[in-house]
């Protein structure tokens, strides 16, 4: 949330903000940016992201679906700017925590827009996906390579 608040005060001494945005809002976090990038300080991209081979950009994007649960791996969120409201208002109200953590976001940001605007990185082997590529040649964190959901 801090570092959303923060993203939104550069982009509104930027004239960045979204035409939605009021400087004056601060509540209202949607920006002009292509894309905006959540992620943990602590990633290491191991292929850059626009070779990724399931990657809908123009979508709100998670990981890839948690093979043992419902729900999506909360490592990274990449969406285009205007969905960046959304995404910020899916935390506020606490849509994406249960007790899977963040694991409930893409269902947060499904009620928030739609199923259509929302997706996955990756379609992980168990969901259907490439059988011979791991999720973990695409990125990883912690320094290593972590466990799946």
């Amino acid at each position: 949330m801090w570092a959303i608040g923060q993203l939104r005060n550069y982009s509104a001494e930027h004239n960045m903000l979204g035409s939605s945005c009021g400087p004056s809002n601060s509540s209202c976090v949607s920006v002009e940016y292509s894309l905006v990038l959540v992620v943990r300080h602590d990633t290491v991209w191991q292929v850059p992201i626009d070779q990724w081979p399931d990657a809908d950009f123009r979508k709100v994007l998670f990981p890839y679906h948690c093979p043992y649960q419902e729900g999506v791996h909360d490592l990274f969120a990449i969406m285009p700017g205007p969905y960046l409201q959304f995404f910020y208002d899916a935390l506020r109200w606490k849509m994406c925590f249960g007790k899977q953590d963040g694991h409930n976001c893409m269902k947060g940001m499904v009620q928030q827009t739609n199923r259509s605007s929302v997706g996955v990185a990756l379609r992980a082997p168990w969901a259907g996906g490439n059988k011979t590529l791991n999720v973990f040649d695409l990125w990883y964190t912690y320094g290593k390579k972590r466990q799946f959901c």
